[in-house]
């Protein structure tokens, strides 16, 4: 009899814990979350503390969870205040692995070619080695899958340890724009030049599987003509938004994900920009002078501090998303801000008479009076407007870009250059992007980028690669990545 007892007792036990683990996956699975991610052993559960909240505010799906980001109601859960940490750097016979540990206590593991967690669920999270708690300035990468991370796997690694080396904290966030967002919502993308220009003319189809990166676009094929539909390059605005609101970070630098630093690491003045009057600098097209136009900037690096006018520019230039490129909204929208501060008198002209390609080659004397956005107007009639200036008890400055955006260069292939590298581990192959360094003075590279391609040289074999990058040789007890 008592056997039996404890027999039904055992039975009952396990079928209540079988019942738990149905449901702590059935609530995962709701959340957005496959339920591989969560740990049965850990109480699914935000600490009552200021990241904690942080986090539990940005897990609410369909909120508004940043100022006046009223877009930010179209995007899911969203897991901040999480962190990364590498598990293995590839650099052996094991294939790259990362571990990532959310703020509700759950975790998982990423490698490639498994399951991407993060496709429903995004996530900008911080790398665990970094100065978590003892710097306010943050750096931010973003790639729109962990298969295009692991893509761009050495390049990654370079940059933890440039971070690193700088005091800044890393993070990246990994997931595409939501489908309600991949549209634009401006009025001026509908009457832009190029969208009035697209239905006089045949659509150009282009098929998904020949984009390099994942674009959101939700079928087969799209006409790339069709501005009012926008791609994955416009993520950066929440994502830097995102880790603006994390209670401890005062500052964002962006770089791409496929930039590189090269060795030695140059660190002098890296945070200059940081403790300096403009809330919002972007990394120049072109060498300045008297007469650059301060708009004709890149979205590929940028500073932005935690302020009302930092913030509203992202919000704003997410609001203003308009084709594939982000370039083009970035220039609206610099343009736009500047004409509410009263620098110049400014309508919409880049959307209403330009395409994207003819601003991209438009030169100062051929921009109108409504363009003239140069360092001497901004010090002339508006010198308090706090993007790219260093305010009005300064003289014009032509020249200033924060340092660790031009030391941080971007990635260059030359033409006849292999752009991919194979690594086989056992009877597996990991496909990474391939970039080649340059000698001699780094400094201004994008300026004469087709003269000094020459100098670009690439590393022989998957070892040289790694040290070049700074992978190989690295301080193994700051980060031991264990193979």
């Amino acid at each position: 009899m008592a056997r039996g007892l404890i027999l039904l007792w055992l039975v009952a036990a396990a079928t209540a814990s079988q019942r738990r683990k149905n449901k702590k996956k059935a609530d995962a699975a709701a959340a957005g979350r496959p339920p591989s991610m969560t740990l049965d052993a850990l109480p699914l559960k935000y600490k009552d503390d200021a990241v904690g909240r942080y986090a539990k505010t940005w897990a609410t799906a369909h909120t508004n969870r940043s100022g006046m980001a009223h877009f930010l109601e179209r995007f899911g859960a969203i897991d901040v205040g999480c962190t990364y940490d590498v598990e293995s750097s590839g650099e052996g016979a094991s294939l790259p692995r990362l571990v990532f540990k959310f703020a509700d206590g759950s975790s998982t593991r990423a490698e490639p070619g498994w399951p991407d967690h993060f496709k429903t669920r995004p996530a900008v999270c911080e790398y665990a080695r970094g100065p978590r708690f003892d710097s306010d300035a943050a750096m931010l990468l973003v790639s729109s899958s962990t298969d295009y991370l692991f893509r761009l796997w050495p390049l990654f690694l370079n940059k933890i340890l440039y971070a690193a080396a700088a005091n800044l904290r890393l993070f990246v966030w990994i997931g595409e724009l939501p489908a309600a967002a991949t549209r634009a919502t401006a009025a001026g993308c509908y009457l832009s030049q190029p969208n009035r220009a697209r239905f006089d003319q045949k659509p150009m189809l282009m098929h998904a599987q020949q984009r390099k990166l994942a674009d959101s676009y939700t079928t087969d094929s799209y006409d790339v003509k069709d501005v009012t539909r926008v791609s994955n390059h416009h993520v950066k605005m929440p994502a830097t938004l995102a880790v603006l609101a994390h209670p401890s970070v005062r500052g964002v630098y962006y770089v791409d994900l496929d930039s590189v630093a090269q060795l030695p690491f140059n660190l002098t003045n890296v945070k200059r920009t940081h403790g300096q009057y403009a809330d919002v600098v972007f990394k120049w097209t072109k060498k300045l002078g008297p007469a650059t136009l301060r708009w004709k900037v890149m979205g590929s690096r940028f500073y932005v501090r935690d302020t009302q006018f930092g913030r509203r520019f992202f919000e704003r230039w997410f609001d203003n998303r308009c084709s594939f490129k982000d370039q083009y909204s970035l220039w609206h929208t610099i343009l736009e801000l500047s004409a509410e501060a009263g620098c110049v008198d400014y309508k919409g002209e880049i959307w209403e008479r330009h395409s994207y390609d003819s601003v991209r080659h438009m030169k100062p004397s051929m921009a109108g009076a409504e363009l003239q956005l140069t360092c001497d107007v901004i010090h002339g009639k508006c010198p308090t407007f706090k993007y790219g200036n260093e305010g009005p008890s300064h003289p014009c400055v032509y020249d200033d870009v924060p340092d660790v955006l031009d030391n941080v260069l971007h990635h260059a292939i030359p033409p006849d250059g292999p752009g991919l590298r194979e690594v086989t581990y056992g009877g597996k192959t990991l496909v990474v992007e391939n970039t080649c360094f340059y000698a001699g003075n780094r400094a201004r590279i994008d300026d004469q980028r087709d003269q000094k391609r020459g100098l670009c040289k690439y590393a022989g074999s998957w070892r040289e690669y790694l040290e070049k990058l700074g992978v190989v040789g690295r301080d193994t007890s700051v980060h031991p990545w264990g193979d």
